[in-house]
């Protein structure tokens, strides 16, 4: 049996940017790998890790990023939890990155909103129902 999530994998278009993006969140680099076919960036934030992957010579994804509707098969996101759901939300668009509105879940009491990588990958954030 598990004993916890060890860490999200996520191919990316543009390491840098994506790179740069999880760095606004609050991520830290861990380690690097760079070879022929491949750039491999683990990145930490308290323990939760995301190993970025980029492939020069495969990128079939098209140029522009495209958000994934919830609806999709699949992994569709993943959650951050805030005891400030407001407050980072605003801290986000200070950083230039700008979000869904705060809405309440359909299950369980609690607030939520989303964010895309430049990739178009969503990303929640979690707060408690008074948030």
């Amino acid at each position: 049996m598990s004993e916890y999530l060890h860490h999200i994998s996520i191919t990316c278009r543009n390491l840098g940017a994506s790179r740069a993006f999880y760095r606004k969140l609050g991520f830290t680099d861990e380690s690097h790998y760079s070879g022929q076919d491949c750039e491999i960036v683990w990145l930490n934030f308290r323990g939760l890790r995301i190993e970025l992957f980029h492939f020069p010579d495969h990128l079939h994804a098209p140029t522009e990023a495209l958000p994934r509707d919830i609806a999709q098969i699949g992994m569709t996101h993943f959650c951050l939890r805030s005891n400030d759901l407001r407050g980072q939300k605003s801290a986000l668009l200070r950083l230039g990155i700008p979000s869904g509105p705060i809405q309440a879940a359909r299950i369980q009491s609690f607030h939520y909103f989303f964010v895309h990588d430049p990739d178009g990958n969503p990303i929640e954030f979690q707060g408690c129902a008074s948030c």
